[in-house]
């Protein structure tokens, strides 16, 4: 039996596409917290405990492209790289002297495409029935051919600094048939959640004790937390396992149900091509009968009209 070459093409296609997607999402996201999953639990001690601040900069731009950067405005990427890695809230707090001065200032995003122009592209599809002997035709519009007609290369941004925490933690603990660790380090962002990382602090004073998980291979690598990440595992499934689904979905079908399909086709067309040919054999026998029945009926009027008048037998 044979099969179409673009079903196999679409096939193929669709599996070299989602193969590598799927363990690329594996292996990115989902691997690691599987690993970390199997973690030994154990009791950590906390010996120090800090709230630390810094500067997480972004740029704002404009959506506009009529609003361009000033010439010789520094770019956006450097200003965010100086200030993040060059001053402290803290110290910022503490002493205005050395709180970073770019924060608001103007900066150059680089070049942005504000607006595509396209041109309009008809496809039209063709359906041909098997039940009908006419064929109907359908056609769909879409944007083609599209190029970006208003550009800026200097795009207008405004420099935003907010404060960003995180939780620092000193622990020690005691792995299983193995020495005590001291001064291991743990940490924990919250990024601009000031609330959460103060609560956090405040449930892991010094001296406390907590349940924790330790990698067997790395003893200087702890975890609070080893349950997965719902997000992690929602996007390996939608762009990851999905697609290998459909791909086996697709292969299931092209070799059990498509050649079900093929087979009952063949048989329907044979019934028609039988029955058709029925029909042809009975026209046929009813145009060889049809002479003999209309000879019949002319000799049957013949006969009538040589019959004598009853009158003219009693005379």
């Amino acid at each position: 039996m044979s099969y179409s070459r673009p079903h196999w093409g679409w096939f193929l296609c669709l599996f070299v596409l989602s193969l590598p997607l799927f363990f690329g999402l594996f292996f990115g996201l989902n691997y690691k917290e599987i690993i970390r999953n199997g973690w030994p639990l154990t009791t950590c001690t906390v010996n120090n405990a800090t709230l630390s601040t810094r500067y997480c900069c972004y740029s704002d731009c404009s959506p506009s492209c009529f609003a361009s950067a000033p010439n010789g405005a520094t770019t956006c990427g450097d200003l965010i790289n100086q200030v993040n890695g060059g001053y402290s809230p803290a110290a910022c707090a503490a002493n205005s002297s050395v709180c970073p001065e770019a924060i608001g200032t103007i900066c150059d995003g680089g070049y942005r495409c504000c607006n595509q122009c396209c041109s309009t592209c008809q496809s039209c599809t063709t359906s041909c029935p098997t039940s009908s002997s006419s064929c109907s035709q359908s056609c769909t519009t879409s944007p083609c051919n599209c190029y970006c007609c208003s550009s800026t290369y200097h795009r207008q941004c405004t420099l935003r600094c907010p404060t960003c925490y995180s939780v620092n933690l000193i622990m020690s603990y005691s792995p299983y048939n193995g020495y005590t660790q001291s001064n291991v380090p743990y940490s924990q962002d919250f990024s601009q959640d000031s609330s959460k990382a103060e609560a956090f602090l405040a449930n892991h004073p010094v001296n406390s004790t907590s349940k924790c998980y330790y990698n067997p291979k790395s003893l200087t690598e702890l975890s609070l937390d080893v349950s997965f990440t719902a997000w992690k595992w929602a996007v390996s499934a939608i762009f990851g396992m999905i697609p290998i689904l459909f791909a086996l979905g697709f292969t299931m079908f092209h070799f059990c149900c498509y050649p079900v399909y093929a087979i009952g086709r063949r048989l329907q067309r044979g019934r028609g091509r039988d029955s058709g040919k029925r029909r042809a054999e009975h026209v046929a026998e009813d145009a060889e009968s049809r002479p003999a029945e209309i000879a019949n009926d002319l000799n049957v009027d013949k006969n009538q009209d040589e019959a004598p008048p009853p009158y003219e037998k009693q005379r």
